[in-house]
């Protein structure tokens, strides 16, 4: 196929589309993508009007962080793949429904619900989940990041201005979020798959109807027996290298400082397998159509061992 010759230093990590198998083999990819945010942006907890945040020691002093939780870009990303399937299956219809009684509308049969998960439904078996998801922590402070934006309206009949309607503590652009997505046991085709999803999804948080455009670039793909970066270590990692000029570092350099870290980390053992091009291009560069065709095929082998599970 036209992608068999991408991300070749990592395909001892990866699963063949010809043995897939619903028992997962002890195989791991982490995507490292740096987020730059690129317009105001609310990341909070549904219900909750304050911004998610929160307090590091470091040196002796308490430092407080702005957090992106892995749930906003796994929902986003899950709508996307949702609309790339439906591109290019006829009569798609699994979508993600949320009612008093659970989750619903998960099809369960999907290379979506196969790579993120699925329970629920009508159907009497439950999916979990090959994608791991975390907190992400900004690398510049919540004191220098974030600002109060002040909301009101104009009385149509009069003209003027009105009394302020809400006042929102956002995100500002050029803000800078490390992210670590883990996948367990995933094909070729599913981890380009998701590395489309991760490109597209770019409106994250409250209020993306005015905001929260957030850029993806690509740091690292790392394969291994497990998972060896944590967010957070990574993130303070990038804070302590550049807190004597937050105002002044580029994403390009903090993209460097992510991949220095990588570098460090996978020093220390053998057998593992980094890949620092620009894999998210590469992703979209392959044919959606070409991929979701393999996908299916991929599909139909997890539901036939599936069938045969349930006999």
């Amino acid at each position: 196929m036209s992608y068999s010759n991408l991300f070749q230093n990592i395909d001892t990590w990866l699963i063949s589309k010809d043995n897939v198998n619903l028992l997962p083999k002890q195989k791991w990819i982490q995507a490292i993508v740096l987020y730059e945010v690129q317009d105001y942006s609310i990341f909070r907890t549904e219900g909750g009007e304050e911004l998610n945040t929160e307090e590091i020691l470091i040196d002796n002093e308490k430092i407080s962080f702005p957090v992106l939780l892995g749930r906003k870009l796994k929902a986003a990303q899950r709508r996307t793949g949702h609309s790339l399937l439906r591109n290019y299956i006829q009569d798609y219809e699994c979508s993600f429904e949320t009612t008093e009684g659970g989750v619903t509308g998960l099809c369960k049969e999907c290379a979506e619900c196969f790579l993120r998960g699925a329970a629920g439904g009508e159907k009497d078996y439950n999916i979990q989940s090959r994608v791991y998801y975390s907190a992400y922590y900004c690398v510049e402070p919540e004191n220098i990041i974030t600002s109060l934006i002040t909301r009101n309206a104009i009385d149509d009949k009069v003209k003027v201005t009105g009394a302020a309607l809400t006042s929102n503590q956002v995100v500002k652009p050029f803000a800078h979020f490390p992210a670590i997505f883990s996948l367990y046991s995933v094909t070729k085709e599913e981890l380009i798959y998701f590395l489309k999803t991760v490109n597209r999804a770019r409106r994250i948080g409250a209020r993306i109807t005015e905001g929260g455009y957030l850029k993806p670039y690509s740091v690292a793909l790392i394969g291994y027996k497990f998972e060896l970066v944590s967010p957070l270590k990574l993130s303070l990692y990038i804070y302590k290298k550049i807190k004597d000029k937050i105002t002044l570092v580029s994403t390009e350099e903090i993209v460097k400082y992510a991949q220095d870290f990588v570098n460090d980390i996978v020093q220390k053992y053998k057998s593992v397998n980094v890949y620092t091009l620009d894999f998210l291009n590469e992703a979209e560069n392959v044919n959606d159509s070409e991929l979701v065709n393999d996908l299916n095929s991929i599909v139909k082998t997890y539901l036939n061992q599936v069938q045969e599970v349930n006999k």
